[in-house]
């Protein structure tokens, strides 16, 4: 419970109430609680392979290339503890689709386990190379691009996942004349609290970051050294 001072206030006088006053006469100004069990097992596979290798396809010129392929599973819990939302495709329309009974009320899809499809398609290309224009000189050119997936997105989701209601319950209420609150009172739900929930899109695909860069090199006198370098990155499927 929170006591601002709000409820003890003159009316419309900022900052005159004492929030002590407010709780001992029992009028808190909001209340918040979150309830439910807190011990999830969550599960996750995750698998990858890659191949690269080096040529030197000239005295001055080399290049270093491969790909790897990234999958991290969407989460599992043990005993099926997740929740997410059955989404209309107008958004019109809403309700909760758990693990253990996992066919969308709304929209009639049958969803795994996870809640949440996987996507297979990571693979992160990498090339790079270095070009020494001048045998005999100091001057390197150097430049490489990547793609790299972002597969610890899940974690953070899936926590979320495990603690929505039916499985856990939380409430959040301001005191008002409408929902007035005392401390005998002050969890109980009001007809005007909004429930809070988190939904994920089932086909969520995964971030991704594609960087690529470009070094010039050469050396100076009295054992100086000059470099001139650009990076570049541009995200894609990006949380927000």
């Amino acid at each position: 419970m929170t006591f601002t001072g709000t409820a003890t206030s003159k009316s419309n006088v900022s900052g005159s109430g004492s929030d002590l006053a407010g709780f001992l006469i029992g009028v808190p100004d909001a209340s918040a609680i979150s309830f439910g069990n807190a011990d999830k097992y969550l599960r996750q596979s995750v698998y990858n392979a890659y191949v690269n290798d080096d040529w030197r396809l000239s005295p001055e010129f080399s290049v270093n290339a491969g790909i790897r392929w990234e999958f991290g599973a969407p989460m599992t819990e043990l005993k099926n503890r997740l929740v997410n939302l059955d989404l209309s495709n107008d958004f019109t329309a809403a309700a909760p689709v758990l693990a253990s009974a996992s066919r969308g009320t709304v929209t009639g899809q049958q969803y795994p386990d996870s809640l949440l499809r996987p996507y297979r398609l990571g693979l992160e290309p990498r090339i790079g190379f270095a070009w020494h224009p001048n045998i005999g000189g100091s001057l390197v050119v150097r430049g490489g691009y990547g793609i790299n997936y972002d597969t610890s997105v899940y974690p953070s989701l899936y926590l979320q996942l495990a603690q929505q209601a039916p499985l856990s319950k939380s409430l959040n209420v301001q005191n008002s004349a409408a929902c007035p609150l005392t401390l005998a009172s002050g969890f109980n739900p009001c007809a005007l609290t909004t429930q809070n929930t988190f939904a994920v899109d089932p086909n969520l695909k995964i971030g991704s970051i594609q960087t690529w860069t470009l070094e010039v090199q050469r050396d100076l006198p009295w054992s100086l050294q000059w470099s001139g370098s650009y990076l570049g990155n541009k995200g894609t499927h990006g949380m927000q």
